[in-house]
């Protein structure tokens, strides 16, 4: 069937100063939402201990949330690595669990299908601004969040958006990209950052609260045919 991409409004604001030091075990409950991810796991209780997981959240650095050990490997041997890492699966689907319940809605969400983000706009200049910004949202290397094929692959802030929505404006080499400038548009009224997933976990992801962030009517008026809303 192929990979499923999509975008999700994502409040980068309350990401960086609440829900990393909640990963991070700095502040907030974050056996709370552990116990709640628990109940998502087929045996109904994870494979890897709270503490190992907040050990890993406390290793991954800068404003991307790296883990530089994988990323030293990311262009040479690095499935063979992921084999030695007992917890990507889980730091994976509990980091997608936590940043829905906390700071981005699954739904609404764009539908980009089966391609990522950088393939909505063919022609785009690349060495543009745009191109960099969009290829914060496309899987071009798997990264600790998808280390499986699954899970967050990137995301932009709220002027990140802005920036990218001007200059997709402004490009006159790419075309029938009308939806996803509505999406941004959007977005960018609502002050808001964009983050992208790949088969995320649906089942999981649809049980949580949804237009935390917007309303369905906001949505309705734009007819964004690439937008599901249910």
């Amino acid at each position: 069937m192929g990979q499923w991409h999509t975008l999700h409004l994502f409040d980068d604001k309350r990401f960086y100063t609440d829900t990393v030091p909640l990963l991070k075990g700095q502040q907030g409950d974050i056996q709370a939402y552990y116990t709640k991810y628990e109940q998502t796991c087929i045996k109904g209780k994870c494979d890897i201990p709270l503490a190992e997981l907040v050990t890993v959240f406390n290793q991954l650095k800068g404003y991307r949330l790296e883990y530089l050990p994988f990323m030293e490997v990311i262009h040479k041997e690095w499935y063979p690595f992921l084999n030695t890492l007992p917890w990507t699966y889980h730091l994976s689907a509990f980091f997608e669990y936590v940043v829905f319940s906390h700071c981005a809605d699954y739904v609404p969400y764009f539908r980009l299908g089966k391609s990522a983000a950088i393939h909505r706009v063919p022609g785009i200049n690349p060495k543009g601004l745009s191109y960099e910004i969009i290829c914060e949202l496309s899987m071009n290397n798997p990264g600790i969040f998808t280390a499986e094929g699954m899970g967050v692959t990137g995301w932009i802030t709220s002027e990140e958006v802005k920036a990218l929505l001007a200059g997709l404006k402004n490009e006159e080499t790419i075309h029938d990209i009308e939806d996803f400038i509505a999406f941004l548009e959007v977005t960018a009224s609502l002050d808001m950052g964009v983050i992208a997933g790949v088969d995320l976990r649906e089942g999981t992801l649809r049980e949580l609260p949804s237009f935390k962030f917007s309303t369905r009517d906001m949505w309705d008026m734009q007819l964004i045919e690439r937008l599901a809303i249910e």
